[in-house]
């Protein structure tokens, strides 16, 4: 299947006496197609050849940087002519960043210092600052003291109300 799209890939085993699944499986509960698994296979090969990024995997003894194990996904497409191929994807940060050309990127770059994630990010962690600051303002002691007296004189104006209203 040649492509213009750098993260279709094309099977490397011949595929002809496969059939296509004819629905969707459930991804968690089932026996994954064949097509799935030659998929994965070929993507198993690629992160054993590839000389694109370093990552430690945990797999080769000695190797540098901390030991993060990574999960990759296959998903099988047919392209408008009916040929079948693969896309390939990896969750999160794989040796320090989000971006290769073998896997399809991120909906959005988490690690973008302009884009949606990091920018929100900073501001809910403005948010849980500020938070904190008032969990500790020495205040907050005194303001509740102020408002446990208020709640306890108000339950007495009101026992006094019920008592003169049952007299009426």
């Amino acid at each position: 299947m040649p492509s213009k799209d750098p993260y279709l890939h094309t099977f490397q085993k011949d595929i002809s006496s496969i059939e296509k699944p004819e629905k969707f499986t459930y991804p968690f509960c089932y026996e994954p197609h064949p097509l799935s698994v030659i998929a994965a296979e070929q993507v198993q090969e690629y992160l054993t050849t590839q000389q694109d990024f370093r990552h430690n995997f945990g797999l080769e003894e000695g190797q540098e940087g901390l030991i993060i194990g990574k999960m990759f996904g296959v998903l099988v497409v047919e392209d408008t002519e009916g040929e079948l191929g693969f896309l390939a994807a990896c969750s999160g940060k794989l040796a320090g960043t989000n971006k290769h050309r073998y896997f399809v990127p991120p909906i959005f770059d988490m690690l973008d210092p302009e884009g949606f994630f990091l920018k929100e990010e900073a501001k809910i962690n403005q948010l849980n600052r500020d938070i904190e600051l008032m969990e500790h303002n020495p205040r907050i002691a005194e303001l509740k003291a102020a408002w446990n007296s208020c709640k306890q004189e108000n339950e007495k104006l009101l026992a006094a109300l019920r008592t003169l209203h049952k007299k009426k």
